[in-house]
């Protein structure tokens, strides 16, 4: 059910990339850094995926209840690449849309300055959790060997990685309530519109909701990761919130890139 899951998301995100590069094509526009970003952010979501199918091939790696620990450092290393890319891959279908957003937007300086604010502190924020995951323990053998085990003197106790990851998966989840929020009151304060028009455009624009709930659910399982005694199935659970939170980023951020369809629909409205 997990792989279903991840991969169907993957498949369905990867088709509304290539859809959005030959929207562009067509219509002779030029490939901006946001584009780039976000064909990075599928190939990590690819990546997720690969892994996400890996952890669960892997013998017991199947996610059973009542394993509390799974000593393989295949399981761990698996486990661990999959929750990085977790963090990576919607880190640069956010910053996509943010640039989208600065680029078509006609908001105020001050929100501009907060939005390149905001997307430098994505940066630094997600790219130092990364960081963490993988020298949580010193090196990669020891974080293979024992990072899923709590009490290990040469890893960073799970009570400050606890601490830390809410933190980032708190910062991610409001990061996109601010960008489903933000369109929508923009376009609501333009006056030279019809209400079905503004209607249409703020859906549009405002997909990233669904990201939001991912991430609320997120910050959910990451607390269930480092709280309860079976880490694997709650381990399952988060790989499927992890794959809808990354993948519903990239719809979010590529479904107004096709956007003649609707707004051209709108315009003659």
């Amino acid at each position: 059910a997990t792989l279903t899951v991840v991969w169907v998301l993957t498949g369905f995100s990867c088709t509304m990339v290539v859809a959005r590069a030959i929207t562009k094509a067509i219509r002779a526009s030029a490939i901006l850094v946001e584009d780039y970003l976000m064909l990075v952010s599928m190939i990590l979501a690819i990546l997720f995926g690969v892994f996400t199918s890996l952890l669960c091939s892997l013998p017991l790696g199947r996610l059973q209840p009542g394993l509390s620990s799974y000593p393989a450092p295949q399981f761990a290393r698996a486990l661990y690449i999959s929750h990085a890319l977790g963090f990576m891959a919607p880190l640069f279908g956010r910053i996509s849309f943010c640039l989208y957003m600065l680029r078509i937007l006609d908001i105020s300086l001050l929100t501009k300055l907060a939005m390149r604010a905001l997307i430098v502190l994505q940066l630094v924020v997600n790219l130092m959790m990364t960081v963490l995951v993988f020298t949580q323990c010193g090196s990669f053998e020891a974080l293979w060997k024992h990072g899923l085990k709590p009490g290990v003197p040469s890893c960073i106790r799970h009570d400050v990685l606890r601490v830390i990851a809410l933190s980032v998966v708190t910062f991610n989840a409001l990061t996109d309530l601010y960008m489903t929020i933000l369109p929508t009151v923009v376009v609501w304060k333009i006056q030279a519109m019809t209400a079905r028009k503004k209607c249409g455009i703020a859906v549009v624009l405002g997909l990233s909701f669904f990201a939001t709930i991912a991430s609320i659910c997120k910050i959910y399982y990451v607390n269930a990761l480092y709280t309860t005694q079976y880490v694997l199935p709650i381990a399952e659970r988060l790989m499927i919130v992890m794959g809808a939170e990354i993948n519903t980023l990239i719809i979010a951020a590529s479904l107004p890139i096709l956007g003649p369809l609707f707004l051209h629909r709108f315009s003659r409205a």
